[in-house]
């Protein structure tokens, strides 16, 4: 059976004795979790709930070494400041298309992050939102391990090259267009473009590439 944590009550009907189970996984006035098979998956409409809160209990530490990826739908609004600190085996991240703004240090000390995907429609970011807790000896800068991947020209690049984090560029229709164009000998392509668009890694840019983006995108979909 899948792990629940969280806070079930139970009631009895005086009349019936018929036993009724309610369970609280409330993030927010209309957002809930669930976990499944080491993935939590964050859903509902609106803000979540500050960490800490009345309303938004303490993650379960046996919760927290479960999950290994994290999943914020996109009908979230925004993602609250330390929202998911110390999910120590969480290794991928994905927000999707629709959250526009991440708090403060919200996935802090998730020590195993490899991957965070962030869209283009998050604008606001807050700071050190995957430190690791560690500084560099050298500068006593802070240590960021995992990748973002974002849409190039997004608030979520910015973010990456200030604060010096890796940082990859998912394809997007806009991308399957340059490159058909590129490939017409209609428009040229960056330096930059041509090797995220060399997509088996042959030095060559051509139709094949093009096929294996359009696979990408309809699997997406």
């Amino acid at each position: 059976a899948p792990l629940r944590a969280g806070l079930d009550f139970y009631t009895i009907d005086a009349l019936s004795g018929e036993l009724e189970k309610t369970v609280y996984r409330v993030l927010g006035d209309d957002i809930t979790w669930y976990y499944e098979d080491g993935v939590l998956t964050v859903s509902g409409t609106g803000e979540m709930n500050t960490l800490g809160s009345d309303e938004s209990p303490e993650w379960p530490s046996e919760l927290r070494k479960a999950v290994t990826k994290i999943v914020i739908e996109g009908s979230i609004k925004s993602i609250s400041d330390f929202a998911f600190t110390y999910f120590e085996n969480a290794e991928e991240i994905v927000i999707e298309d629709g959250v526009e703004s991440i708090g403060t240090e919200a996935f802090y000390s998730c020590s195993s992050l490899d991957k965070i995907t962030i869209p283009a429609s998050v604008t606001n970011i807050g700071d050190d939102i995957i430190w690791t807790g560690y500084f560099w000896v050298s500068d006593h800068s802070h240590v960021y391990d995992a990748t973002i991947y974002t849409e190039e020209g997004s608030a979520a690049d910015a973010y990456a090259k200030n604060c010096n984090i890796r940082c990859a560029y998912y394809s997007t229709i806009r991308d399957a267009v340059v490159l058909q164009k590129y490939l017409l000998n209609v428009d040229m392509i960056t330096k930059t473009q041509f090797e995220q668009y060399d997509y088996n890694k042959d030095g060559i840019v051509n139709g094949m590439d093009l096929a294996v983006l359009r696979q990408e995108l309809i699997n997406k979909a």
